[in-house]
């Protein structure tokens, strides 16, 4: 696998997590680890469930 594809698979599930317990994003990780692998990943989807 290579370390785009991985990144692509980690992505949503990075990001679901940081939602669904209400976890901060820092400016640093919001610019350079959601947007800019974001950009590299188009056909990611996140679906959660925010915790109670």
């Amino acid at each position: 696998m290579s370390a785009k594809t991985a990144s692509c698979l980690h992505l949503p599930d990075r990001v679901a997590t940081k939602a669904r317990w209400r976890l901060a994003v820092g400016q640093a990780e919001k610019n350079n680890a959601v947007r800019g692998r974001a950009a590299e990943c188009p056909n990611a989807r996140v679906r959660t469930d925010i915790a109670q």
